[in-house]
């Protein structure tokens, strides 16, 4: 390995500069910068290097330096290389949360998640990373998931254990404590307020407490339960109002789909002139492999839509014959 710079190592206020990570500090990274950066992240991950909390700051540095010298004009600091490992990670975990899903899998032809039929396709089109993972390719998936292993779920359990734990302490306080109004189950307590005590000298002893046989003796010293029915009412508004926004939100998947499904597309296209069965045939495999191509297709007017499909006809052709 390249020597380190001295100066990349040392503590204090240098180090503070290097790792900010802020808006204005972040960096424009190309598919090649990406890939180089997950080379070495890979190649750092050893013992010496990588420890369960991440990697060291000499690997960083020396990383830095290896960057530098492989991109000259990038002018990463290490802050900035390690923001853009953190969101690599961040997108690992997204993906993964996606793929857990029901209905979902990854086509690793295409590097991209795919669904078992139009209609799960459809129910899952609300939730916000389906949306943002949807047509779009991950080439990173594999790496990334032989690089940090188990480390991701970990981190997910890892969080989930701690908010357990919290829970439990929590329920266990509130069993411990004693309430001073609240008598124990299966037998009433109350304190007897006939006796005279202004002739008996004061005394530190504690008496023993009365046990009343009916539980009507004891004193009105708790309050009543308090009901809030307009709480209850709220609360039913408020389903109501989410189960609303749901149907209409389905409602709208519902005749987005229908409008760019692949038999429109199909109807549109044949109605176009200057096309044969072959390019009828191309244009139904690019309808049915990605939605997209579909939407782009039907959104195009009636003056250019033909030219447009010509072109994606013959990028097709030609990426078939290479």
């Amino acid at each position: 390995m390249d020597s380190i710079d001295p100066k990349l190592l040392r503590k204090g206020d240098h180090n503070k500069e290097i790792d900010k990570d802020n808006d204005s500090n972040r960096a424009a990274w190309n598919e090649p910068q990406r890939v180089f950066l997950l080379s070495l992240l890979i190649e750092f991950s050893t013992r010496e290097h990588r420890t369960d909390n991440g990697w060291t700051r000499i690997a960083w540095a020396e990383m830095s330096n290896r960057f530098a010298e492989r991109f000259p004009g990038s002018n990463f600091s290490i802050g900035q290389i390690k923001e853009q490992e953190r969101t690599l990670k961040k997108r690992l975990r997204s993906l993964q949360r996606v793929l857990s899903m029901s209905g979902v899998g990854w086509n690793d032809d295409l590097k991209r998640i795919n669904f078992e039929d139009s209609d799960v396709e459809l129910a899952l089109m609300n939730d916000k990373e389906v949306r943002q993972w949807h047509g779009k390719s991950f080439p990173y998936y594999n790496d990334l998931l032989e690089l940090y292993k188990g480390s991701v779920a970990t981190d997910a359990r890892r969080n989930g254990s701690k908010k357990k734990v919290r829970n439990k302490e929590k329920s266990e306080l509130e069993l411990k404590s004693p309430s001073p109004t609240i008598p124990r189950s299966g037998r009433s307590q109350c304190i007897d307020t006939d006796t005279d005590t202004d002739n008996e000298p004061f005394s530190t002893s504690i008496k023993e407490p009365v046990i009343c046989s009916d539980p009507d003796d004891l004193p009105s010293t708790q309050p009543p339960p308090c009901t809030h029915p307009e709480t209850s009412t709220y609360e039913k508004f408020a389903s109501e109002l989410r189960n609303m926004k749901k149907r209409k939100a389905i409602d709208k998947c519902a005749h987005c789909a229908e409008r760019f499904s692949i038999n429109a597309a199909m109807v549109a296209f044949q109605e176009l002139e200057g096309f044969d069965i072959v390019d009828l045939y191309v244009a139904s495999k690019m309808f049915m492999a990605d939605a997209g191509v579909r939407e782009a297709f039907l959104s195009c007017n009636e003056k250019n839509r033909a030219g447009w499909i010509m072109l994606m006809i013959d990028q097709y052709k030609a990426k078939q014959n290479k």
